[in-house]
């Protein structure tokens, strides 16, 4: 006979009646539709120059709607939860390839941090509230997307599923953060492998924060651990990636306002062993 012992930690979302304070809920979104005149002319013998003009969704930022609530539990406790779905604005599809493919997690918070569990962005991005790199992206231009998050951090996913993450509270101005991913992608083409085994893709990353005035500081360290059954990254990437990739990124960012001119001077340095 075989026998199987289950130890399992759970944190509902769900609002307890005994609470001290009545649970808050909220519906909330942002359209982006815009539209799009692009002229082209290759200068090149026989072919015409091509005028094209079209609606476009998500040009500054992605169209999302989500449901976000907490509740005071008493005794310096509050449990809360973010679900947010992405669209096409101009056609109402989705994008992604789950219902809340944005976001989806909840979170306990208190005297000792916060801890998170679920679907959420990584620190070394824009997204969320732990986007830690809007700091260096002061003009909102989103560079993980444009460029694919892998240029700018350990991890080719600006989001990752099965997550554990943790944020201090903040001394000093200095802030702590740590995550864990018991896999990556659950649904996507690196879907293959058991979560929390070696043949997953798993994801691991700390960050530390420093704010004072107009000075910020971040340093985040992350990596990917690449599970040992073949993933699309690793069959296109086989010979390069084997089985850790480290990148290392220290931004700084000091910037002053006058009156509506906001300056910013962006210092950043990146390794990558």
């Amino acid at each position: 006979m075989m026998k199987k012992t289950l130890l399992a930690l759970s944190v509902a979302g769900a609002f307890i009646g005994t609470a001290s304070a009545a649970p808050q809920i909220e519906l909330y979104g942002l359209i982006n539709t815009g539209f799009s005149y692009v002229h082209s002319d290759s200068d090149l013998a026989g072919e015409d120059a091509k005028d094209s003009f079209s609606m476009e969704t998500g040009k500054e930022f992605g169209s999302r709607w989500g449901i976000r609530g907490s509740e005071d539990l008493g005794n310096g406790l509050k449990v809360s939860f973010t679900l947010e779905s992405g669209f096409a604005s101009d056609t109402g599809a989705s994008e992604q390839s789950r219902l809340f493919g944005r976001e989806s997690h909840v979170d306990l918070s208190g005297s000792f941090g916060t801890v998170s569990f679920g679907l959420m962005p990584i620190f070394g991005s824009v997204l969320g509230a732990n986007g830690l790199f809007r700091a260096i992206d002061p003009l909102f231009a989103n560079y993980t997307v444009g460029f694919g998050s892998g240029h700018a951090t350990a991890s080719m996913w600006t989001r990752v599923d099965n997550a554990v993450s943790y944020r201090t509270p903040t001394f000093a101005g200095l802030t702590g953060y740590a995550m864990y991913s018991f896999k990556n992608d659950s649904v996507g083409a690196s879907k293959t492998g058991e979560e929390s085994k070696a043949e997953s893709d798993r994801y691991a990353s700390l960050a530390l924060r420093y704010l004072n005035s107009n000075f910020e500081a971040i340093l985040v360290a992350d990596t990917t651990l690449y599970g040992s059954v073949d993933s699309r990254l690793s069959k296109t990437a086989k010979s390069s990636i084997r089985a850790v990739s480290n990148i290392f990124s220290l931004c700084l960012l000091a910037d002053c306002s006058v009156r509506a001119v906001r300056r910013s001077t962006v210092f950043s340095f990146t390794t990558a062993p």
